[in-house]
């Protein structure tokens, strides 16, 4: 991620804090060596932007790699939607780049990179945690104003 701006590195903090979703989750691997299927936990990291703006999608893709698709959605009011992605080691530079000017998604930046600083831990209760503290920040709840 070479020759990138720093307004395209605050452009690309402002449009994570407001549209993406930085995390760390677990989901179900298999191993099936031997004939036989084994299943276990298996734990990723990433960031994930959506938007109903195909140019967006374009320029985060063109600008700092990773993946883009698409999900044509079913309600023909509705606008299609296009992602961009980064997952595990691909997302460090990112988020080293884009941390200096995030306001809202801060600890789960820093949470990644702590993730990704220590990914050779294979204690399984450690990965199990960081999982569990980025699903706490994460977690959608009731908004609370200090209005009337």
């Amino acid at each position: 991620m070479n020759n990138i701006s720093q307004t395209d590195w605050a452009y690309a903090a402002g449009i994570t804090d407001g549209e993406g979703c930085i995390s760390i989750w677990r989901g179900r691997g298999y191993d099936r060596r031997n004939g036989r299927t084994r299943a276990y936990w298996r734990y990723s990291s990433g960031i994930q932007v959506g938007s109903t703006d195909e140019g967006l999608i374009c320029w985060l893709h063109e600008t700092f790699g990773g993946h883009r698709y698409f999900r044509k959605l079913k309600n023909p009011k509705w606008k299609d939607q296009y992602f961009w992605a980064l997952s595990s080691k691909a997302s460090v530079p990112f988020l080293e780049g884009i941390l200096p000017y995030l306001k809202i998604k801060v600890k789960q930046a820093e949470l990644v990179l702590e993730y990704r600083k220590g990914y050779g831990n294979q204690d399984p209760v450690w990965r199990d945690s960081m999982a569990a503290r980025m699903r706490e920040l994460n977690r959608r709840g009731p908004v609370t104003t200090n209005t009337l």
